[in-house]
């Protein structure tokens, strides 16, 4: 994992960080921006308070289960909790989504649990011999009382197709988007459920 001091020092200090995936999440006058930034040692996402300037780092680049790579945040809240998506590992590679939920924006920090949301089918990771399917990079959109996340899935390269799943909450966890039947459905190696810091 990359230094918490170095990521929190360079994020702070440097104003020439580039910055992609941009969104927003406005609450009582308030807006929200978050965005994916390069460390120098991987890819993070932050949320900064555009009212104070006050910055939550979300994610951190940590090499054991993202290959140094988080990105595409989006936040969302339902009910009193709040939700922070993002996606982690090469686009041609293990890409899938996970999420953090908080009660407050200022707790979906690096040092709140990821759990997975998507599926990917990789059984190994990557190489010329190995194949498999990924979903991510998703925002979410309400109508009435149910939520649905719109994303990609793709098989290893720029060739994505976009998809719309509903998503279903078991309390406030989300339960784990399946993988389509065109990718034979059931489990896979990849997309065992996992909660981690």
């Amino acid at each position: 994992m990359i230094g918490t001091n170095d990521a929190i020092s360079s994020e702070n200090t440097n104003n020439r960080v580039p910055r992609i995936d941009s969104e927003q999440f406005t609450e009582n006058g308030i807006t929200y921006w978050s965005y994916t930034w390069f460390t120098g040692n991987g890819n993070a996402n932050s949320t900064v308070n555009l009212l104070n300037n006050e910055i939550i780092n979300n994610t951190y680049p940590n090499f054991t289960f993202d290959e140094g790579i988080t990105e595409a945040p989006f936040i969302f809240k339902r009910n009193s909790i709040y939700y922070f998506l993002y996606s982690e590992n090469n686009y041609d590679s293990k890409y899938q989504m996970y999420y953090k939920k908080a009660t407050s924006l200022s707790e979906l920090s690096t040092n709140t649990n990821s759990c997975r949301l998507t599926f990917n089918s990789w059984e190994t990771r990557p190489d010329k011999h190995s194949h498999g399917y990924n979903a991510g990079h998703g925002s979410v959109i309400q109508i009435g009382t149910e939520y649905y996340l719109i994303y990609h899935i793709g098989n290893g390269n720029f060739e994505r197709s976009v998809y719309v799943s509903k998503l279903e909450f078991v309390g406030d966890e989300i339960k784990q988007i399946p993988a389509p039947s065109f990718i034979g459905g059931g489990e896979h190696v990849g997309n065992l459920f996992r909660c981690a810091s």
